[in-house]
């Protein structure tokens, strides 16, 4: 039971920071020995394979870090671009990264990102740019690419009466 329960508090606090070492998670939750916190570590990397990576020397200098997964939805043509999904899962860490990942499936999408003719929205806040695509994404995180709506010149028309003459 001691490795099962080392291991989900593992995986939160590298969920949570996005990047951990052996040593970052004894000295966090207090495990006696650090052979554990690596074997937990470790086996945590063996389970999800496909999520964690492994950066540097072996034991306690060895960084695991949690690739974020996210969804991200393409409105309309941005969809049909990419072979009409709407939805689709991707990890990215940053949203820049993830802009990088599109544009090499659909070459043309970080131009209209850069120029503002399309808005990335994260969670449901619109990001400022360039700042914002520098955002770090964590995992579970919604990105939204929308195109962008323009208006007018801001002027208001005169309303036009029977005949065409201003009211």
């Amino acid at each position: 039971i001691h490795e099962v329960v080392l291991e989900l508090l593992a995986e939160q606090l590298l969920k949570e920071r996005g990047q951990l070492t052996a040593r970052e998670f004894a000295n966090t939750w207090r495990v006696q020995r650090s052979a554990d916190a690596q074997r937990a570590l470790r086996h945590l990397s063996e389970r999800y394979p496909d999520r964690i990576e492994k950066q540097g020397d072996a034991g306690a200098t060895l960084v695991y870090r949690w690739k974020s997964a996210v969804t991200v939805r393409l409105t309309g043509a941005l969809g049909d671009r990419l072979g009409g999904q709407q939805t689709i899962q991707v990890q990215a860490e940053t949203v820049r990264a993830l802009v990088d990942q599109l544009e090499a499936q659909a070459a043309g999408i970080s131009d209209q990102v850069s120029q503002g003719r399309v808005v990335v929205v994260v969670n449901g806040q619109e990001l400022s740019d360039p700042p914002g695509l520098t955002m770090v994404l964590r995992d579970g995180d919604t990105v939204s690419f929308v195109p962008a709506v323009g208006g007018g010149s801001g002027e208001e028309e005169p309303t036009k009466g029977i005949g065409g003459e201003p009211r």
